[in-house]
């Protein structure tokens, strides 16, 4: 027992004592309910599909901040903007307009961020309209090559590897219909995941923008 110490709680009984009664604990937070965490193997299930990873720092913060996400609701607003932004992108029309701040020292790096998470909402947007489509029409297209090597671009190399597999496996003739469609449900499931964070990055940075214009505005002489 003690060499495990480290890896599990270990809890020690201590029998009451003649005339001592049973102190009732109390828990001030409430017991929550979510689909997410209310069993092992939903949870499971949920890190499977959404690609969640807790082996890495990198990937635990991602991971983390995922979770935190979709149990505060928050994906049900951003799939809403999804769908906004895949319907503009499938009809051509052009990106919000960037908001413009005063302030000379940090406008270019914020200009440069904003426009290389419109850059990559793009790609994602893309990829998710031939998702949807191939799989309302179910003929499990696989999307073009050079988008499929910039969405690539996007992920960490250990999934990027496995990804680039599976694609040149869809590719070759001999791949029957259900290695494709289950290919495009998981580009579908990442490119949503992908576009709830862009969308989260995107409204903050602007939120920082129009902060920081109103700051620079008033550090201005008249």
């Amino acid at each position: 027992m003690r060499s495990m110490r480290n890896h599990f709680i270990v809890v020690t009984l201590v029998e009451l004592k003649k005339g001592q009664q049973r102190a009732t604990i109390e828990d001030p937070v409430p017991l929550m309910s979510n689909e997410f965490v209310d069993t092992r193997s939903a949870f499971l299930e949920k890190c499977q599909m959404y690609h969640w990873q807790f082996d890495e720092l990198r990937n635990a913060q991602h991971s983390t901040l995922m979770l935190l996400y979709y149990l505060h609701g928050m994906h049900r607003d951003a799939k809403k903007r999804i769908a906004d932004m895949a319907s503009k992108a499938e009809s051509g029309s052009s990106a919000p307009p960037v908001v413009q701040t005063s302030a000379p020292s940090t406008a270019p790096d914020s200009r440069t961020r904003s426009s290389k998470i419109e850059m990559a909402m793009q790609d994602w947007s893309q990829l998710l309209v031939h998702a949807n489509e191939a799989a309302a029409k179910e003929t499990w297209e696989l999307p073009p090559e050079e988008l499929f090597q910039r969405i690539l671009a996007q992920i960490n190399r250990s999934k990027r590897d496995i990804l680039q597999e599976k694609y040149n496996a869809c590719c070759d003739p001999s791949a029957n219909a259900q290695a494709r469609s289950v290919f495009i449900r998981v580009l579908k499931r990442i490119a949503e995941s992908f576009m709830s964070c862009l969308l989260q990055m995107q409204h903050g940075g602007r939120d920082g923008l129009a902060s920081g214009g109103g700051g620079g505005g008033a550090a201005q002489p008249g």
